[in-house]
């Protein structure tokens, strides 16, 4: 969940184990894989390889603007999270950066690229009701003129949304100091309600979403910004680092079109979630409430649990790095029932 952290193709070459025999517990990927309906569609689209994509996505951002009820011409399409990022950095010369400690690793080399002199991190706090959440106060209390602030909603280790007036005053201070915020939005999708902040149309506010986590497409590296005109300028071409190519276009179009397969989704999380918080319990893990598809857990022995289920090709989430969490706390995102079963016996022989 947190970007920067062990991949299977990491744990394969220390364990020897073939990728796909490995049960990845760190990917936010829709367990219920590819819908039917856009692999179809994919096969179909085979025979326009041939053809250059549209580098302005216009169809893609057409059902996009119809889909958020929003001017498809404040939306612009891209294959990964920092390529607007890069961009936008270049564009307005931030003197600094606020990223939350879940993307610290990532940020570190995006403000390398975008010629940012100083990345700032904020990290996570336990409330008094015992649960964590990212220190948005401090967001608040650092935020400083002409900056880039980067606040994910919902939470990308927590699963959980923060507060709309919280996210509200953050706005209005950046307004203020001329900042920008950029919302990740990237699981958003897995909350099943209508909270995104695009709709508040704040010239300081980007909105970023993926497709690869709750549709799930990330093997074609799909996702979508929406900023306010007064940006316009910033995203007028896009760059060649954010062309898209044709089957992500195409894929994403029916992706949003398929609502059966949205239902399908959130009926099966909603199972997995009351079957996994049985068996936390039962196992005395400790979970945390999540609005998305994936747990921040804590237990004794968790690095343990995590080194020895690694070498078995089970893969957790190491949280040790992440500012404000500590050596109890490690991540996991919801899988199929039988992995989840898998992974629920094997914690069971170490606890």
């Amino acid at each position: 969940m947190a970007f920067g952290k062990v991949t299977t193709h990491d744990i394969s070459e220390q364990a020897g184990i073939p990728t796909r025999k490995i049960l990845d517990f760190t990917s936010p990927a829709n367990p219920l894989g590819i819908s039917k309906k856009v692999k179809t569609e994919l096969r179909k689209h085979l025979k326009y390889l041939a053809s250059p994509p549209d580098p302005q996505c216009r169809n893609l951002r057409h059902h996009l603007g119809r889909h958020h009820g929003i001017d498809p011409s404040n939306i612009i399409c891209t294959p990964s999270f920092t390529a607007p990022l890069i961009k936008l950095g270049l564009q307005m010369h931030f003197e600094g950066v606020l990223v939350p400690a879940s993307h610290s690793r990532l940020f570190k080399e995006t403000s390398i690229a975008c010629s940012i002199r100083k990345c700032t991190e904020y990290g996570y706090k336990k409330n008094l009701n015992g649960k964590y959440s990212l220190n948005l106060d401090k967001v608040l209390a650092g935020l400083k003129p002409h900056q880039l602030v980067l606040v994910p909603n919902p939470d990308i280790i927590t699963g959980q949304l923060y507060p709309e007036k919280q996210i509200v005053e953050i706005l209005k201070a950046a307004e203020e100091k001329g900042c920008v915020v950029v919302m990740d939005e990237s699981f958003i999708d897995y909350t099943d309600k209508d909270v995104s902040l695009y709709k508040f149309e704040s010239p300081s506010l980007i909105v970023f979403r993926s497709m690869s986590a709750f549709y799930p497409l990330s093997g074609l590296l799909l996702g979508y910004c929406i900023y306010p005109p007064a940006l316009a300028e910033v995203f007028k071409e896009p760059e060649e680092l954010m062309f898209v190519n044709s089957l992500a276009q195409r894929a994403g179009i029916i992706a949003l079109k398929d609502r059966a397969f949205r239902d399908r989704t959130f009926s099966f999380i909603k199972t997995e979630k009351a079957f996994l918080e049985k068996c936390f319990r039962r196992l005395g893990v400790r979970f945390f409430p999540s609005s998305t598809n994936t747990y921040l857990l804590e237990h004794e022995k968790a690095q343990e649990i995590i080194k020895i289920l690694a070498g078995k090709g089970i893969l957790l989430d190491s949280l040790t790095d992440i500012a404000g969490l500590g050596e109890q706390s490690f991540g996991l995102s919801i899988k199929t029932h039988r992995e989840n079963a898998v992974l629920v016996r094997e914690i069971k022989k170490l606890t």
